[in-house]
């Protein structure tokens, strides 16, 4: 599969013509990475935005007290390192291959420029950014306010608005993400997980079936 059939699959560039996309395609090159694979290292500032064309990638940094704190978990057709839009040296983080990864990579020029005559691409871009930062702040209070349970919940829930698909019946279904995956991303341990998880479906909020989650009460579980 070359460049430009990659391309018009991923979210971020639906719409575009082929001519446009094989503008994009000539200024993208592509790299594998294996299963825990160093893409980024903190102190290695790339000016490169990445996009997720198979495999998953976990951005970290690390908190003042030298822990890794987990910044976000990549998946296919998703994109990484934006910080490199505002500045060339781009944010202070680290990326990891959790799979055998392979991601389409551009520089920050070219991309940029690419934006400038683009702006159906650059509105979209603006519009998954704002949603990132309110991710983010929900994160943030999620660590706050809620207890374990209800970071779990919350958690289940912003999966949900990112690819739930809506059942018959009204639930929402989610491809169900490993215990150990949500644990890094809401700073608890995966036994902790493992008894919310169990408990909010003996409470009917969820029901867990197979690789799936079904979301039978999208209101309930943010209890702090």
């Amino acid at each position: 599969m070359n460049f430009k059939d990659i391309l018009v699959k991923l979210p971020l560039f639906s719409g575009l013509n082929e001519e446009i996309c094989e503008q994009l395609a000539a200024i993208a090159r592509r790299t594998a990475h294996k299963k825990g694979g160093i893409i980024l290292g903190e102190d290695e500032k790339s000016g490169n935005i990445y996009i997720i064309a198979r495999g998953e990638v976990k951005t970290t940094a690390a908190s003042k007290d030298g822990r890794e704190h987990v910044l976000s978990i990549h998946k296919k057709n998703d994109f990484f390192n934006e910080g490199s839009l505002i500045g060339e040296k781009g944010q202070p983080i680290n990326a990891v291959a959790i799979r055998d990864t392979e991601l389409l990579v551009f520089h920050r020029t070219d991309f940029i420029n690419f934006l400038s005559k683009n702006p159906s691409v650059y509105e979209k871009l603006i519009e998954q950014l704002i949603f990132r930062l309110q991710k983010a702040a929900r994160q943030e209070s999620s660590l706050a306010l809620f207890d374990v349970s209800g970071r779990v919940a919350r958690f289940l829930m912003d999966l949900a608005m990112e690819e739930g698909e809506k059942t018959a019946g009204g639930e929402i279904m989610i491809t169900r993400p490993t215990q150990q995956e949500i644990a890094i991303r809401i700073g608890t341990t995966r036994e902790s997980v493992s008894r919310a998880l169990k408990e909010m479906e003996s409470n009917g909020l969820i029901k867990i079936i197979g690789k799936r989650i079904v979301i039978l009460e999208q209101d309930a579980g943010y209890q702090a």
